[in-house]
């Protein structure tokens, strides 16, 4: 939205932009400085201005109208010129508008971890999710940008789904680093290790965004080995406090995952264990505990319900309807509700159950 001479004349190639600039500025010809004195008046160097909206808006309409194949020129030299004087977030903003799908890409694997770095979450999962997924998926670096954005936002719901299906496709250290995540997502902590190993091997000593996600999954997977000490002296170093309580939920996570193949082995003392630690080491109050905590109270309703043990289920089923609620998952609703109203059932609770199978079927 905002017009510089040298800008201009990158992009149009007239060379006389900024004195073009300054005479419609000054005749009030639609177009405003932005560099302004203390009385408003525009500097000397003035470098930079803005159309009204609404002219702005007629122009860009008539150059689509008019020469659409000019306008794709235009954002691509827009684009270089953005990029080469170091204003990312405009360079970016102006690819994805302009189409120029794989320069944004470019500029996203290049510079995307100082978003993340300095927590600027949502701006840069705008941009991700602006992109198109197979590229997404095919790029371990803006993978994993990804995923890590989703994960320091607490949203495990969509990290799980990113990883489905992942395969080896590559020797980058991106590729083992993600490969590395899934595995300890899916409660597989020997082969997170394994790949973690490969992948420390060819980390560049400077790429501080691979190293933070390296510590990162050591530490979790040195959480779900039982090893909570070192486990948070390494999270506890990483640059993003934020960063390290993901270190933490995904190894909660990890383990509610392990407690679940427990059950399906028929090892249900083990499992109700794993089920126990992950809801004594999570917060009820942080929203990345929610997954692990909402996996873990599930499993241990259901393995108390199993084993008839229908005091203790009920409790697990009833903490985790508050759990549910308080975050908005409403995907564990039905799932908890079953579970209720088996446990219900199994106590002679007739109308309890009813009611709450009433509730299920109002949605």
């Amino acid at each position: 939205d905002r017009l510089s001479g040298p800008l201009c004349a990158a992009v149009t190639g007239e060379p006389a932009s900024a004195a073009l600039l300054e005479e419609l500025a000054q005749n009030q010809l639609f177009l405003s400085p932005l560099d302004t004195g203390p009385q408003g008046e525009a500097q000397p160097a003035q470098r930079w201005y803005r159309y009204h909206p609404l002219f702005s808006s007629f122009l860009r309409d008539r150059l689509a109208r008019r020469a659409p194949e000019r306008r794709v020129a235009l954002y691509r030299a827009a684009v270089h010129w953005f990029a080469q004087a170091g204003l990312l977030e405009e360079a970016i903003v102006h690819g994805l508008a302009g189409g120029r799908i794989n320069e944004t890409a470019d500029l996203l694997e290049q510079h995307g971890d100082g978003w993340l770095l300095r927590g600027e979450l949502r701006t840069l999962r705008g941009w991700l999710d602006a992109l198109p997924e197979p590229l997404v998926r095919g790029r371990p670096r803006l993978l994993l940008l990804q995923l890590c954005a989703l994960m320091l936002d607490a949203r495990w719901d969509c990290v799980e789904p990113l990883l489905t299906g992942l395969s080896a496709q590559g020797e980058q250290a991106e590729w083992r680093i993600a490969q590395a995540l899934a595995a300890l997502v899916g409660g597989r902590s020997t082969l997170a290790e394994a790949a973690l190993d490969q992948a420390r091997r060819s980390i560049p000593p400077d790429d501080r965004f691979l190293r933070a996600m390296l510590a990162m999954l050591d530490g979790a997977t040195r959480w779900v080995r039982g090893d909570q000490a070192q486990a948070q002296a390494l999270l506890g170093a990483l640059p993003m406090p934020r960063l390290a309580g993901s270190g933490a939920h995904l190894a909660l996570l990890a383990i509610a995952h392990q407690a679940h193949f427990d059950a399906v082995a028929g090892r249900l003392e083990t499992a109700i264990l794993r089920y126990q630690q992950v809801c004594a080491q999570s917060h009820p109050d942080t929203r990345g505990a929610a997954a692990a905590l909402g996996m873990a109270l599930l499993g241990l309703a259901q393995l108390h319900y199993e084993r008839n043990e229908l005091a203790e289920a009920l409790q697990a089923a009833d903490l985790l309807v508050e759990q549910a609620q308080r975050w908005g998952n409403l995907a564990l609703l039905a799932p908890t509700g079953l579970v209720r109203t088996q446990i219900l059932l199994a106590r002679g609770e007739l109308s309890a159950a009813a009611a709450v199978v009433e509730q299920l079927e109002q949605g």
